[in-house]
């Protein structure tokens, strides 16, 4: 009786170990898309803190620039086309313990119905010249 001898070939991968590499691929495809995603999201989302933010600090330096600011508050919106989408609230409060010291609050939030905003708040005082003994 002749015996059989079956002479395998070990130069090739089986179908098994390259649906296994498949598989590993694209499970490691789909991990750096979303990582890429993700990431841009927040770039776009630091973007649009950063322009809140800064315009908060414009709207801040003008109460600033005005000297010494009455008590009350004022709002509005943007009046550049590409900042359309934030909208600005001036809060100046007075100080408990001082009258010659105030409170300003700027506040500039999303418009698009999220609950997102960037508060800014600064105290700023009177500025009196005292005058000097007389001697």
């Amino acid at each position: 009786m002749k015996k059989v001898m079956w002479k395998w070939n070990i130069n090739g991968f089986t179908l098994l170990e390259v649906m296994i590499a498949v598989a590993i691929i694209a499970m490691t495809a789909v991990t750096i898309i979303h990582t890429r995603n993700r990431s841009l999201d927040m770039l776009s989302e630091s973007i649009n803190i950063t322009t809140a933010t800064l315009l908060a600090k414009q709207k801040m330096v003008e109460a600033e620039i005005k000297g010494f600011p009455e008590t009350g508050e004022d709002e509005g919106d943007f009046e550049e086309e590409e900042y359309k989408w934030l909208h600005w609230r001036r809060i100046v409060s007075p100080m408990n313990f001082s009258e010659h010291i105030r409170k300003i609050e700027v506040i500039v939030s999303w418009k698009n119905g999220e609950k997102r905003y960037v508060n800014l708040i600064t105290y700023i005082a009177e500025k009196k010249i005292l005058a000097a003994p007389q001697d």
